[in-house]
Parts: C-alpha cells; structure tokens; sequence
C-alpha cells in the first residue's frame, strides 16, 4: 500500500519577519482589526507568524516523523518588490530555489525546525523560539479557521 503521509511542510517566510515590531499585536492583525495599518509591518508580522508556525509545528509533528522548516527565498525579483522597494535589485524567481532545495538536499534529511536563507541555517527573530507567542498565535489561527491542529494530527498516526 502506498504511504501517503506527508514527510516535509516547508513554509516560506522573509527575512522581513525581522521587521515586525516588539510591540507587533498579532490578534489584531491576523484579525483584521489594525487601526493604524502599516504594510510593511504587516508583511514582516506575517512572515514572523509563518515562522512562529513552523517551529510550533516541528515541535508537533517531528516526533511523527514530519519535518516543518522555513526558509527565506531571497530577495526576489516580482511585482510586490517593484512596488514596495522600488529599484531594489531582486533574483530571478527561476533562482528562488530553497524551497526545493530544503526538500532534496541530504543536508537537511532528518532535520525539523529549521531558518535558512540561501540554503544555510540562520537563527530568526528572538519571539519566533518563544513557545508561549506561538501558543497564543496558533490560538488565534485556530478561533479564524475553526480548527483544532491536534486534532488534524490523529490522521497521520
């Protein structure tokens, strides 16, 4: 019988999650309700959820034997980088490859929890390790989906 368990999540976060502020309320944002809306804080506090995710998820599904890492494909060259950062040099997206790369390289075969950038490990954003902020966020994703994440596990055991 074939096994159709997943084996890697690879999440894509951004070397931007860096600019989401201390202060960054993650309710009031993942919910909509910023008064004082900020794009660029915006983007920086969802790549910083993206990667308060993924190490709450390694936590979860490494001992299943699941990988979740996230990486930071680059600064890459598309129409949001354009608008928001204009002539700043980007890569091709054809060079954005870590995604690929953190799923093939033998490098990172048995390894869960995991930063890269440029396909190297990098340590993010202090907040990102804290398992009390990834606690309350994954809360609060769970109240705007209605669904409880350990309760998704049971199909993979």
């Amino acid at each position: 019988m074939l096994d159709l368990r997943p084996d890697h999540i690879v999440n894509v976060s951004s070397i931007s999650h860096y600019d989401a502020p201390t202060s960054f309320d993650f309710e009031k944002h993942l919910m909509g309700l910023q008064e004082d809306y900020d794009a660029f804080e915006a983007y920086g506090g969802t790549k910083l959820v993206v990667l308060m995710m993924t190490f709450h998820q390694a936590r979860l599904l490494g001992p299943l034997g699941i990988r979740c890492n996230s990486c930071d494909p680059g600064t890459v060259s598309t129409k949001m980088l354009e608008q928001g950062w204009p002539g700043c040099p980007g890569i091709p997206v054809s060079a954005a490859n870590d995604e690929y790369l953190l799923c093939t390289d033998p490098r990172w075969k048995d390894k869960t929890g995991l930063y890269l950038v440029g396909n190297e490990v990098h340590r993010g954003s202090p907040i990102a390790y804290d398992e009390r902020e990834q606690e309350k966020v994954f809360g609060i994703l769970e109240k705007l989906t209605g669904l409880s994440f350990p309760s998704k596990i049971k199909f993979l055991q």
